[in-house]
């Protein structure tokens, strides 16, 4: 029987010898690091991911559109007053039409007291409130709330005011919207982007994304 005769090294190579049988460590130098490659092709651009959730800004503009909509088409001519962000506001004689691209058009027509006249347009993204003038028999529905629902500070802002406004149903509020101090009026119900109120026989519809104070 053989026996190993040598120790330690790298890697064994065997070697005969009359009478024995040994095994030889020989070390193995280390080759050095070869060069990098050159990098490869790009690959193939990956699939576009899910679109994030819009602001509530875009809610709240469909919701007055939706409203405006049916203020033009109410069987009687609705009149009152038009309340914009920049604390201004115009009397609306007559809701003559939207216009813009169908079926988002974003611009308000008004018009003189037989509404046949143009009298100014009015952009819906400015638009901090409504006020009906005695609108007999005028109960609009409101839109719901978007799909996805919208996420970021806006959207938490404008969820904080309707359900402050919301949790005030039957009270009276005075609400500050575009600089605007509305009429203290009674609240009657909120939708995503919108509260209804009441003073005397005038309705007020005020955007909750332009509500900058609340007073009990």
């Amino acid at each position: 029987m053989g026996k190993e005769c040598c120790s330690c090294c790298h890697i064994s190579v065997p070697i005969h010898i009359p009478g024995k049988v040994c095994t030889v460590k020989v070390p193995v130098p280390t080759c050095p690091t070869g060069p990098t490659a050159p990098a490869g092709p790009t690959g193939p651009t990956g699939p576009t991911g899910p679109t994030a959730p819009a602001g509530p800004e875009c809610g709240c503009v469909e919701q007055l559109r939706y409203l405006i909509t049916q203020i033009i088409a109410h069987t009687s001519r609705l009149s009152g007053r038009v309340y914009m962000e920049n604390s201004g506001s115009v009397a609306a004689n007559s809701f003559h039409s939207m216009t813009g691209p169908n079926p988002n058009p974003g611009v308000l027509v008004l018009g003189n007291t037989p509404g046949t006249a143009i009298t100014e347009y009015k952009t819906l993204c400015k638009i901090a409130g409504i006020e009906l003038t005695n609108p007999t028999g005028f109960n609009p529905t409101f839109t719901g709330a978007p799909s996805p629902a919208p996420t970021g500070c806006q959207a938490d802002c404008e969820a904080a005011v309707r359900k402050i406004i919301n949790d005030n149903i039957g009270s009276t509020l005075q609400i500050t919207a575009g600089g605007n101090v509305l009429s203290t009026a009674t609240v009657n119900r909120t939708g995503f982007g919108i509260a209804e109120l009441t003073s005397g026989n005038n309705k007020i519809y005020v955007s909750t994304c332009h509500v900058e104070n609340i007073k009990p």
